[in-house]
């Protein structure tokens, strides 16, 4: 009984590690390419507007499961992009991704809607009061906990959860270590965009930690993946 029972786990992580490998490395998806023109360019406008023209292409469709994740993957760009170029009202697009994503959620549950409910209340923790946190910190981390579970959106979704290990604090379950561990997983994976931020934000924790060589190093990195970017040392 022993030898089958390590056999069944034997077999169960390597079906987790291929399901793993076979997933495309893309930041958002279908907005990958947007996000790499975006961080590599500066070019807020323009992508802003190519952001417009997607939403008006995927609103004359059907109003189905992939029109309210593609409807929130954009919304959760839009706050982002806000957030990095300094424009006003950021969290107005984080309250409708976490709108769409529930919706999507009621379709059906789906790796990308619980990252995008997971991230979208993540967000907004920064623009809410304490009894919003309260209320909902462990909505966000079971969302999380899902979407890690379904497994086809491994890569968002652990960007996300390193995100909030790093910056809950430990009685919300945060816990640093872990967050920068699954970073170096992600950095692993050399994808542009993902490393780019990801040096940014440790560049950012080595200054708390005035570690002021080690957040210069992280910055040079960041600029030789996107040399021209003018998001270079901004925390995202």
């Amino acid at each position: 009984m022993k030898k089958r029972s390590s056999w069944v786990i034997f077999l169960i992580l390597i079906f987790l590690l291929v399901g793993k490998s076979a997933q495309a490395v893309e930041y958002r998806g279908f907005l990958d390419h947007l996000a790499r023109e975006f961080y590599k360019e500066g070019n807020t406008e323009d992508v802003l507007a190519n952001l417009l023209d997607k939403e008006n292409e995927i609103s004359s469709g059907a109003k189905d499961i992939a029109y309210f994740l593609s409807l929130a993957e954009i919304e959760m760009f839009r706050g982002e992009i806000k957030i990095t170029a300094g424009l006003e009202k950021p969290e107005n697009h984080f309250e409708k991704a976490l709108e769409l994503a529930n919706l999507s959620l009621e379709v059906e549950e789906t790796a990308q809607g619980s990252r995008l409910a997971a991230e979208a209340l993540s967000q907004l923790f920064n623009y809410r009061g304490t009894f919003f946190i309260i209320r909902n910190g462990n909505r966000a981390l079971n969302f999380l906990e899902k979407s890690l579970e379904l497994g086809e959106d491994w890569y968002m979704a652990s960007f996300v959860r390193a995100n909030y290990l790093i910056n809950a604090p430990r009685i919300g379950g945060g816990n640093r270590e872990e967050g920068i561990k699954i970073f170096e997983g992600i950095l692993e994976e050399e994808h542009p965009v993902f490393s780019f931020l990801i040096l940014n934000i440790k560049a950012s924790l080595a200054r708390e930690d005035k570690e002021e060589e080690k957040a210069k190093e992280y910055l040079r990195e960041a600029g030789e993946i996107f040399p021209g970017s003018p998001w270079k040392g901004q925390l995202f």
